[in-house]
């Protein structure tokens, strides 16, 4: 669902990734992402909306189309246009833009929407992924959509690539049940912590700070996703 924290986390993890490895961000949440905010990129264009309309081979130059922060590269969509960008994107180009950047990045992080059953665009990527994570608050409500949503995933045999991560953790939780109970093991945790949207507003990330608790549990996320081998179908 919106709002549980997916586009800060993806943002947070791309950058420690790219602190050690090629590492590209890829935006694909394109009912309001906030990326482009998070990652204080001024530029309102967005080259995900150029390579989409273009008859430029993907087997070509891309570097025209990424916006960079520090070590990381970035496919954006242009400002204000995600809604109009979802529908022009074939499912074609999305998997051989994923296929592609996979060749060039050794870390292509995606972010995307919620809607993940009405999403060409959501379907594409989680097809071509090699990992995927699910955020949820861990509270009944916070996982009750997961519930529904993760039987039809598992029939797509995308099971063995799924994890789930616990945002905005207050107070222990055990990992293990809540594994059991929905499937799909409990790959992370993330504590409640207010210098999340204090980074937010700045315009920074919270992972770079090292005071911050979250920080430091994406810090061992990103350890994790490093360490354990990908998934490959």
């Amino acid at each position: 669902r919106g709002g549980v924290g997916k586009s800060t986390t993806a943002a947070n993890l791309a950058w420690e990734l790219g602190q050690t490895s090629p590492t590209i961000l890829l935006d694909l949440d394109l009912r309001g992402g906030t990326i482009r905010h998070l990652m204080g990129i001024q530029d309102h264009q967005g080259g995900l909306y150029q390579l989409a309309g273009s008859q430029v081979c993907l087997n070509g130059d891309l570097e025209a189309y990424l916006a960079r922060r520090g070590p990381l590269a970035l496919l954006l969509p242009p400002e204000g246009m995600e809604a109009c960008l979802d529908d022009c994107l074939s499912v074609d180009f999305l998997a051989d833009l994923i296929r592609q950047l996979a060749l060039r990045y050794t870390n292509v992080v995606i972010d995307l929407a919620p809607d993940l059953v009405y999403s060409p665009a959501v379907v594409t990527a989680l097809a071509e992924a090699s990992r995927i994570l699910f955020l949820a608050q861990p509270t009944k409500a916070g996982v009750a959509g997961l519930r529904h949503l993760l039987p039809a995933l598992a029939d797509l045999g995308l099971k063995p690539k799924m994890g789930l991560v616990l945002n905005r953790v207050r107070g222990d939780v055990d990992q293990l049940q809540m594994g059991k109970d929905l499937g799909i093991p409990v790959v992370g945790q993330i504590p409640e912590d207010r210098m999340v949207p204090e980074a937010e507003e700045a315009r920074q990330l919270v992972i770079c700070n090292s005071r911050s608790p979250a920080g430091q549990a994406l810090k061992q996320l990103a350890g994790y996703l490093k360490s354990v081998p990908a998934v490959t179908q």
